[in-house]
């Protein structure tokens, strides 16, 4: 499977570059989509709409780390369920402030609850073309320059009539990320599993890669099992047996 390369916009590299010295200036691990990785896992838990720095420089230590130790995570990125591309946010709405004012091109409602929201975003911007649904409803595209929590953002809209569409899951690529603060607030097991072949229509395989963080942040990969990985893909020989067989 070829593997794309994603350039991150200028609000994703700044994130990354005040975030951690793992990420820093080093080119390549930036455009192998590192950074963008740790930063949509980050997205996905933060309780506010946009995860804060110091959120973010603990998924960027780990993720860095998990990287560099298993190189067949280079390039992959966690999903995005809302939005095929996380940097556009196609709306639907029944709010008259919201609809008359993007009509124009203006962000900003005069909504307080909407615009406090979509004020959480990085740099947001609104489409001034719109379409009109069969129920009434106008659909609208904002543009954003960084990551943000889908879910708590679309929670967040609904309340003011604005609605993101309906979670999907795709074939390709995905994780899970869980911080174990019970025991200790570094401590992370991040499941990742890879998928190989037309990922767009159905993926031939999938393998997983299982990551956990020591109490100083240090990484150890594990093999997960799943499908025969692909002619020309090797584990790295640091990536070890599950302890126990089982997650």
């Amino acid at each position: 499977m070829e593997r794309s390369l994603i350039i991150l916009l200028p609000a994703a590299l700044s994130a990354c570059d005040g975030s951690s010295n793992a990420c820093g200036n080093d080119i390549r691990l930036l455009l192998n989509t590192t950074c963008e990785a740790a930063v949509k896992f980050a997205a996905r838990d933060s309780g506010s709409i946009s995860p804060t720095d110091t959120e973010l420089h603990d998924y960027i230590t780990v993720w860095s780390s998990a990287v560099a130790a298993e190189p067949l995570l280079i390039g992959r990125v966690p999903q995005t369920y809302r939005a095929y591309k996380w940097i556009t946010l196609n709306l639907t709405t029944t709010n008259k402030e919201a609809i008359s004012s993007w009509k124009t091109g203006k962000i900003l409602t005069g909504d307080p609850a909407l615009d406090a929201s979509v004020s959480e975003l990085s740099r947001p911007s609104v489409d001034p073309f719109f379409s009109e649904q069969a129920d009434g409803s106008m659909s609208f595209s904002l543009s954003v320059a960084g990551l943000y929590n889908e879910e708590v953002l679309a929670r967040r809209l609904a309340a003011s009539n604005v609605w993101l569409p309906e979670p999907v899951r795709h074939s390709g690529d995905d994780g899970t990320w869980v911080w174990d603060g019970s025991v200790d607030p570094r401590l992370a097991t991040v499941e990742f599993v890879l998928g190989w072949g037309d990922c767009l229509v159905a993926c031939d395989g999938y393998h997983k890669l299982i990551i956990r963080s020591d109490d100083r942040m240090a990484v150890r990969v594990y093999d997960g099992g799943g499908d025969e990985l692909p002619d020309g893909w090797e584990l790295a020989p640091s990536t070890a047996e599950l302890p126990g067989g089982s997650n």
